[in-house]
Formats: C-alpha cells, structure tokens, sequence
C-alpha cells in the first residue's frame, strides 16, 4: 500500500492534469470554470457597490465613521459566500466532463485503455452526473443545518469554527473521490463506507483541496486536479486489492 498522503494526492492532480495528453480534458472545465468565477465576483462586486451606497444614505453622517469595519466585514462574508457557490456550481456545471477526466486519469495510471464513447453516450452522462452531484448536495444539507444550529447553543458554539472546517474537509473528499467510484459503479453509500474506513486520508485531502479553493486563480485549476488526485487515490488503494502501482513519474506522460 502506498504512503501517499492526501495532500500530497492533491498536488499529484496537478501534475497529472498538465500532461500533453491529458490537458485536452480540461480546457472545457477550465473555460467554465473562468466564466463562473469572472461572473460571480463581478455579481459580488455589484451587490457590494450597491449596498455600501445604501448604507452611506441610511446612516445617519455621525454614524458612518463605521462604514470600513461594515465594508470590511461585508467583503469577507462575500468573499467566503462567493467561493462556496463558485465550488458547488462549478461542479455542478463540469461535472459530466470531470466524469471523463477521471476516467481518463484512471486508464492511464492503470496502463489501460479508456472506454470508447459515443456522442450520444457522452449526452446521456449529463444527467446522470448531475443527479448524483444533486444527491451529494442533499446529503450536505441536514449537516449544514445541524452545524447552524450548534452556533445558537452556548459552549458548543465555540467549536463551531473546528466544526466547519472538518464539514468542509469531508464535503471536498466526497465530492472529488466520488468521480472513480461513480465511473466504477460503485455506490454512494459504498464510498461513504469507504472514506469513513479512511477518515485521516480523505479528511487531509480534502482540508487541502478546502485551502486552495479559497485562493483566487489557483481555485480555478484546483477543482480539475483534485478529480485527478482522488483518482490518483483511487487506481492507489481501492481499484484492487492485488493492483501494485507504479511510480507516478512513470505514469504521467512526458
């Protein structure tokens, strides 16, 4: 069994996914990802010109001496907010072509052949992938809520801030382990038994792939090589139980 750690998995996925013959199954993901981003910040810029104007004509003139903590405050709640809908639309969005990233990824470190795809088969994974990204997100939910709830209870609203970064920890190794084990046909009840079985591999990887989403630019990239790093992980540990795998270096295309 390889000592790869997860974080080391993630910057694997960055090598992997800038290979002459892998970069091709990512220049759509990429584009996507640059609008989406381009977008939404332009929104959040908007929203916060706006409400500042709002908040200087409410307020009475003494008062305003507090619009910089206000807008200060506000910038880093849109910042935080901006990234997370960025994350989970940029999947949502990319989600069939991070499909068949993965599944490219997988061949190549198995020395395999990838499936032959038609148009008409490619179309048909749109759905599919996009219901299983909707099934992540309602699993998500009930956590979200629990953890809302826990900044509202004395005490145990001090950990709330521990709370939300290993929630968001385990969102990031969910999401991005699911693509080998949803082209695998493995179930999303048998990934979670899986990653629960490897708390500290899935947990370090996915606070990894957390700490880069919220760089700006690097974000763009990192969804692309945290598909590729899972299934460098996957091909590593899970895709069979008598596989030896080779040394990366010989595995990435030169």
């Amino acid at each position: 069994m390889p000592r790869t750690s997860g974080p080391q998995y993630l910057l694997n996925g960055f090598r992997l996914i800038f290979a002459p013959k892998t970069r091709r199954y990512i220049v759509i993901p990429l584009l996507l990802n640059t609008f989406l981003f381009i977008g939404l910040w332009y929104g959040g810029y908007q929203l916060t010109d706006s409400l500042i104007q709002w908040f200087h004509q409410a307020v009475p003139s003494w008062f305003q001496w507090l619009g910089f903590l206000f807008y200060f405050l506000y910038v880093l709640c849109m910042m935080i907010i901006t990234i997370y809908c960025y994350g989970v639309l940029a999947v949502l969005i990319g989600s069939p072509f991070y499909g068949m990233l993965s599944e490219h990824i997988q061949a190549k470190l198995s020395n395999s052949t990838p499936s032959e795809m038609s148009n008409i088969e490619m179309l048909a994974m749109i759905p599919k992938a996009i219901l299983r990204e909707i099934r992540k997100i309602l699993y998500y939910i009930p956590w979200i809520i629990l953890i809302l709830i826990c900044t509202f209870i004395p005490v145990l609203n001090l950990a709330t801030a521990l709370m939300w970064f290993a929630f968001g920890a385990w969102v990031q190794a969910i999401q991005y382990i699911d693509y080998p084990f949803d082209n695998n046909q493995k179930s999303f009840a048998e990934l979670k038994i899986t990653l629960n079985q490897n708390k500290g591999l899935a947990l370090s990887f996915g606070g990894m792939t957390m700490l880069f989403m919220m760089i700006p630019v690097i974000n763009i990239f990192t969804i692309p090589a945290a598909v590729a790093g899972a299934t460098n992980m996957w091909v590593d540990h899970w895709q069979q139980e008598n596989h030896t795998p080779l040394d990366l270096n010989k595995r990435i295309d030169k």
